[in-house]
């Protein structure tokens, strides 16, 4: 494998050098690579996973229209059917099991290992899985899902699906980076690839056109950053620079209208659980940032840059060295830091991302596969 991985959120060359390191057995890497080539083993029996497998049908009468519940309304207590649900910020309602989003995430979480321990290892075995649940998910004539969320994010009693709902397929924008990972596996043509970028062009489309998308475009919190991001992305996954160039654009904008000159994200902080969202809309930025550079945009320099910089050191060390300042948080462990950190020590030049892995201690950092996107420069 010579050729470079056409990926967006990804750095290609990058990636083909940790991965000729990986091949002959470096220490810096082995325990990273051991853990993902354990996880993508697990991967192997899950699946397939289909719309269809829901266990209640949507409004529309076909079982491949994607649905899903608001996760936080719940039925009225007061009434007799429990309808219309009532909004319980914090709280989760139990029936979403019963709809399509456990599956989206399942999916995204089982191709993105699978596609990555196979560029890693060439076991054709990990494509082969990740090839099997794409297709059966996307594109199967009886199976596949239709390429929108008319029905996403439904609240019982008030409506069949709304715009927020399109936060629940953020996961696409990096799902279609780790399709990416395999273009040369024996178990993913050209067919397939043509197949999945004509099913994403559609659902592009409806983001771009549809009611709901134009909603979620309009929002100014977390949702609009990641509407813009997932556009992006699946606009570069398809070949549409322009809409693709329109999006970073809008994220842009963005940064300043979310983030305060003192780098604190004023929205994110009114949501119950502010950490999980700061740490969301913070990702979502560096997302933005680097499909910036593939439609000439560099949000890393500049004003941009700059805002994005504050933000990021506000949030390190409020959320991560004082955590209780943004919530009594206890389950947000350093694991879930690990990622963050290591990008932004990746884009920043450090910034103290280094000091604060260190603490964390080397089986923690070294052993989290994003080591291998974001490997760190004084290993």
């Amino acid at each position: 494998m010579e050729d470079l991985p056409r990926v967006f959120l990804m750095d290609a060359e990058p990636l083909l050098w940790v991965r000729s390191r990986v091949f002959i057995g470096e220490d810096r890497f082995a325990a990273a690579d051991e853990r993902l080539l354990e996880r993508a083993n697990d991967m192997l029996g899950v699946g397939p996973y289909s719309v269809v497998d829901k266990v209640h049908r949507p409004p529309s009468g076909d079982r491949r229209d994607y649905m899903s519940l608001a996760p936080d309304w719940l039925p009225d207590p007061a009434a007799e059917n429990g309808l219309p649900y009532l909004h319980s910020d914090g709280q989760r309602n139990e029936e979403c099991e019963e709809y399509d989003y456990p599956r989206l995430v399942a999916l995204c979480s089982a191709v993105n290992t699978l596609s990555t321990a196979y560029f890693f290892s060439d076991y054709e075995d990990f494509a082969e899985r990740a090839a099997l649940l794409l297709r059966t998910f996307f594109l199967d004539e009886e199976r596949g899902m239709n390429p929108h969320l008319e029905f996403a994010q439904a609240i019982k009693g008030k409506c069949d699906g709304r715009p927020a709902g399109l936060i629940e397929t953020a996961g696409f924008s990096w799902l279609v980076d780790h399709i990416g990972l395999l273009a040369h596996a024996p178990s993913w043509n050209g067919e397939d690839q043509f197949a999945l970028e004509n099913w994403f062009g559609l659902y592009l489309d409806w983001l771009l056109n549809s009611q709901h998308g134009v909603e979620e475009r309009r929002q100014t919190d977390s949702h609009g950053t990641l509407y813009d991001v997932q556009v992006a992305a699946i606009a570069l996954f398809c070949r549409r620079e322009a809409a693709a160039r329109q999006a970073v654009e809008r994220g842009m904008l963005r940064i300043f209208q979310q983030i305060d000159a003192g780098g604190c994200q004023p929205q994110e902080m009114d949501r119950a659980l502010a950490l999980d969202h700061c740490v969301m809309n913070m990702s979502a930025f560096f997302d933005l940032a680097d499909l910036g550079r593939h439609v000439g945009l560099d949000v890393w320099s500049g004003s941009e840059g700059e805002r994005l910089r504050q933000a990021f050191v506000w949030l390190v060390e409020n959320g991560f060295d004082r955590p209780r300042s943004l919530g009594d948080q206890a389950a947000y462990t350093d694991q879930r830091w690990v990622p963050l950190l290591l990008r932004g020590a990746a884009r920043m030049g450090d910034v103290g991302c280094q000091e604060r892995l260190a603490a964390m201690g080397d089986e923690v950092v070294q052993s989290d596969w994003t080591t291998l996107f974001y490997p760190q420069p004084d290993a």
